[in-house]
């Protein structure tokens, strides 16, 4: 009888967890942009890999479900009122550029008519055949399905060592670097690859999202990123979405998307109460 009492009693805690995080954790009202982070799509035991089918399984769930998939550049148009928000957006995004996103991904999103941003780190471009090529970054702007934006040009790498150990290069000065140094270091990261971009595609980069989801403490990343000419910066995954009526443009929060991602039930965590 205990046993019993006590399966019932799990029960009902999973059953209260369940509704305590649909309604209060997950669940997004009219105005809330659900943005969706994603990485490699290709099969490999790598967290920050997803299987190309699971992935094609969240795509075909949103699109069966009226989302309208937007970019980067449509969320700063929306932000300027420049145009009218959906019923339904969400932002599928990509960061790093890795090549399984024109083989696997622009595949899927080219079946489903689906647009994406991808955040490219411009030194990796044509560096392996791991990454991109600007042949493929090429073929997928002109494709209108997918918008490329900033992830530095090459101040992604993590530091091994020192005060700054396990922060990006992006975030943090090196050693005996000046504030000044700092600033100059990181903004011309930022210009390089955002011309780099806007040769390649056309069209100049209005969005950064920030390596490994830092943006540093001492106040120069918030400045130095509007100062390069970019209005949106992209966080790591929070695990909830920002509103376009209170958003902060360069703090705007993400979705991590895993293998056990239910796409199913994540997008009855997104979609919007009515208006």
């Amino acid at each position: 009888m205990k046993k019993f009492i006590f399966i019932v009693f799990l029960a009902l805690l999973s059953g209260l967890l369940f509704l305590y995080s649909y309604v209060f954790i997950h669940k997004v009202s009219y105005g809330d942009i659900p943005i969706l982070t994603y990485h490699g799509i290709d099969k490999r035991d790598n967290e920050y890999y997803l299987d190309p089918d699971k992935f094609e399984e969240m795509i075909a769930e949103l699109k069966d479900n009226d989302f309208t998939f937007l970019t980067a550049q449509d969320l700063y148009r929306i932000y300027n009122k420049e145009m009218d928000l959906p019923k339904k957006p969400v932002m599928v995004t990509l960061d790093d550029g890795y090549r399984d996103n024109y083989t696997n991904a622009f595949r899927i999103l080219k079946k489903y008519d689906a647009k994406a941003t991808i955040f490219l780190i411009g030194a990796f471009v044509d560096s392996s055949d791991q990454f991109l090529t600007w042949e493929m970054v090429e073929e997928m702007a002109n494709s209108g399905l997918v918008d490329f934006e900033s992830h530095t040009y090459n101040s992604h790498d993590l530091r091994l060592d020192g005060p700054h150990k396990g922060k990006t290069t992006f975030s943090t000065p090196s050693p005996g670097e000046s504030s000044d140094d700092y600033y100059k270091r990181i903004y011309e990261d930022l210009v390089w690859n955002n011309n780099l971009i806007y040769s390649h595609t056309s069209v100049f980069p209005v969005a950064i999202a920030y390596p490994g989801g830092m943006t540093g403490e001492d106040g120069i990343v918030s400045q130095v990123v509007p100062d390069s000419g970019l209005k949106l910066g992209f966080l790591g995954a929070k695990k909830n979405a920002s509103s376009i009526f209170d958003l902060h443009p360069y703090s705007i929060k993400r979705f991590n998307i895993k293998e056990s991602t239910d796409p199913k039930h994540f997008v009855k965590l997104i979609t919007p109460k009515d208006k």
